[in-house]
């Protein structure tokens, strides 16, 4: 196995037909998804799930040896695997990334909303990046896919995340996707389901 690595996939998941791949989904995922109400979760939570077999499969990995499981903090992981993984969903895009170390990613379809929602996240740090900005709006999603993806790695609180703590880039016009690792090698990637 590849040591000191993390690979982050994305892709686009509005072809995922649900039902037909509810059965390639162990019992706990599909409980997770079965209790969602909003047909495009479902979607974006089967896709995320098969993004993920997928990319195993790239590293001779068969997701089917290990089990899936959820930490109490809600992290899906793979019990007793060598792999980390992290997983994402918004708007038609999924995202995976995984590594041999801990592991974080977060994509977000940038659209409007209410900036003011930043006051409740964002420290003294991130409003002066915020400020400087001219896009306010990426500036915004950069900031916020930072601080999920960070959560998503060791659970620090959003609030205490800042801007130097990831790395955030746009893929496919309007999406931010944003990782960190403690692996120097990485590679992004978009590939389809």
């Amino acid at each position: 196995m590849i040591k000191d690595f993390t690979e982050i996939y994305y892709a686009k998941a509005d072809k995922i037909d649900v039902e037909k791949s509810l059965k390639f989904l162990p019992k706990i995922r599909l409980e997770k998804v079965q209790k969602l109400k909003d047909e495009n979760a479902k979607r974006l939570s089967v896709a995320a799930y098969l993004l993920l077999k997928k990319v195993l499969r790239k590293h001779f990995i068969k997701i089917d040896r290990y089990e899936f499981n959820y930490l109490d903090s809600g992290k899906p992981v793979l019990v007793n695997s060598p792999i980390q993984f992290s997983l994402s969903h918004s708007g038609n895009y999924v995202a995976v990334a995984i590594s041999d170390n801990s592991v974080g990613v977060d994509i977000q379809e940038m659209r409007e909303i209410d900036l003011d929602s930043r006051r409740f996240v964002f420290s003294e740090e991130d409003e002066k990046f915020f400020q400087e900005s001219e896009d306010k709006m990426d500036a915004f999603y950069s900031l916020w896919t930072i601080k999920e993806a960070v959560y998503k790695f060791d659970g620090t609180p959003l609030k205490e995340v800042t801007i130097k703590d990831a790395a955030s880039i746009t893929v496919e016009n309007n999406y931010k996707l944003a990782f960190i690792s403690l692996s120097g090698n990485y590679k992004i990637k978009k590939i389809r389901i």
